[in-house]
């Protein structure tokens, strides 16, 4: 089958966007034809014969396709894009906390290296992420400020939070939440009230469960609409 994931150019800071493209390295190690384009109009033949995959932060079909998977990065029309679509497109949620906008399909793509994890030494400090949240100042004010922009290298977020013994977010949609748990720190969510909890397990799956889901996806795609 040929996918088209539609998907902007390659930013290694943003956890959508790697998603993105390793979905598209995956199918292509599974043998289907996969490629990233950007949103606008495809060639006739494509648009007829190709599978468009679109991140839910794209509103519409800007591609023109016939066969459309919508993968929900987030919940539908929370950041951009549409909060429903059409009943012939096909839903995916990357996580299971979205499953219920996708009628229950998951499809985690795994983008967290192996470099994520417990470090040696001792710990102290925290450090924080706002990202699309609202700051309320009620993180310690000497915690480390995240921001998209820095720390510039994956390597150098991992020993950050390897060294850190709170990660405070106000943004709970974000990779740095399994990251954090993922390098052994605390991880303290602020909600838009003010009320702070602990994020005590990482909801994605397994990597083993992922090559999994990714089977089924095509599987399904494959049967809607291929009839096979």
């Amino acid at each position: 089958m040929n996918f088209f994931i539609v998907a902007p150019p390659y930013r290694h800071n943003s956890a959508g966007v790697r998603v993105l493209y390793e979905l598209t390295r995956l199918l292509g190690a599974r043998g289907e034809n996969a490629v990233n384009v950007y949103p606008g109009p495809l060639s006739e033949k494509d648009r007829e014969s190709g599978i468009l995959v679109y991140p839910e932060i794209v509103a519409g079909n800007p591609c023109y396709g016939s066969r459309v998977v919508r993968y929900l990065l987030n919940v539908p029309g929370k950041l951009s894009g549409d909060a429903s679509y059409p009943a012939g497109d096909l839903v995916f949620a990357y996580s299971p906390a979205w499953a219920k906008y996708a009628q229950g399909r998951v499809l985690y793509v795994p983008v967290i290296e192996d470099f994520f994890c417990p470090g040696r030494g001792p710990r102290s400090g925290s450090a924080v992420w706002v990202g699309r949240g609202v700051s309320l100042g009620l993180h310690p004010p000497d915690s480390v400020c995240l921001s998209s922009d820095w720390p510039p290298f994956r390597e150098d977020i991992a020993r950050l939070l390897q060294r850190i013994e709170v990660l405070y977010v106000y943004d709970e949609c974000t990779a740095l939440v399994s990251e954090g748990l993922r390098c052994g720190c605390r991880v303290v969510f602020f909600t838009p009230g003010g009320r702070a909890f602990d994020i005590l397990t990482d909801v994605v799956p397994l990597e083993a469960e992922s090559k999994r889901q990714l089977d089924e996806f095509i599987r399904i795609c494959r049967q809607t609409w291929e009839g096979g």
